[in-house]
């Protein structure tokens, strides 16, 4: 592929990524009440949820943070009682995260907010439209599949 059409794309997709969630999500944050988790904190709970217990080597690599960044986001997500550290069963020098009923009934509510606020948002466009997004995310799925998980 060439080099200016790769470099378009990602020019396109460091511009998407924070419109994607600035106007799909616009309100959401206010609905969530005083205690708003950060970015990390909600895709945290979202990966131990789908992946279940993780060490914290392994939460840092998924989410290219660095390791005193995952201290901190695990550390108050414990604080919240939504996470917790457990020993790794094969290794004891390893601890792993699990999330707690808490965490999961709150990433439920979380869940259950987002998507309303989304469909609220999208209800702004017309059918066109809806149809036209709908096509292009269903591509960018099946395009985005075929590039390499092993994170």
């Amino acid at each position: 592929m060439a080099v200016p059409k790769v470099d378009g794309i990602v020019e396109d997709l460091l511009l998407l990524f924070p419109i994607f969630r600035k106007i799909l999500m616009k309100g959401g944050y206010d609905k969530l009440g005083d205690k708003k988790p950060s970015a990390h904190e909600c895709q945290t709970l979202g990966m131990l949820i789908s992946s279940g217990s993780l060490s914290m080597s392994q939460i840092g690599r998924r989410l290219m943070i660095s390791k005193p960044n995952v201290t901190s986001v695990i550390n108050n997500l414990i604080r919240d009682g939504k996470v917790e550290r457990l020993p790794d069963e094969a290794d004891r020098r390893i601890i792993r995260v699990s999330v707690t009923k808490k965490g999961r009934a709150f990433m439920q509510h979380y869940k259950k907010i987002m998507q309303e606020v989304i469909k609220t948002n999208l209800s702004q466009l017309d059918e066109h439209d809806l149809e036209r997004l709908y096509q292009a995310l269903k591509e960018m799925k099946d395009i985005t599949s075929k590039i390499s998980e092993d994170i």
